[in-house]
């Protein structure tokens, strides 16, 4: 009985990580696409302004989202390695395919837009490279 329970929530996990991380991966893509979408419709000179002036407070804003959106994960991959790589397998795939459709998008704008679709990439890396490094991290505090 008891190792049925376990193989039921480790499915649960895994299904867990599959529903979540598409959540978490479009939630995270609108937190940082939305806001320099917003700044691409402005004037050039008006948009670098705000970029030199917000942009610590914005990458601040993006960095706090990001930790909240991956609490959920501290139970989705407690002790549950194929939740784990599924996990990170699906946020790769999803912001890869993400940033692939800005560049597609951006391309048709014009040099501002080009500039726009190059920060958006760095922040995508930004996010996958602490999204996997705090999934992973999560991972290994539960096998202690």
């Amino acid at each position: 009985m008891i190792n049925n329970m376990k193989a039921l929530k480790s499915i649960g996990q895994v299904l867990a990580a599959i529903v979540y991380t598409c959540i978490f991966t479009g939630l995270l893509y609108l937190v940082l696409v939305l806001p320099l979408a917003w700044l691409l419709s402005l004037n050039t000179k008006v948009m670098i302004l705000l970029l030199i002036l917000l942009g610590g407070v914005l990458q601040f804003l993006i960095f706090g989202a990001q930790v909240l959106l991956m609490m959920p994960y501290g139970w989705i991959v407690k002790n549950n390695v194929v939740a784990l790589v599924t996990s990170i397998g699906l946020m790769l795939f999803s912001l890869i395919r993400s940033d692939v459709m800005v560049w597609q998008s951006m391309s048709e704008h014009g040099t501002s837009a080009i500039v726009v679709a190059v920060i958006i990439t760095i922040l995508i890396i930004e996010a996958l490279f602490m999204s996997i490094t705090g999934i992973i991290s999560v991972y290994s505090e539960s096998k202690d």
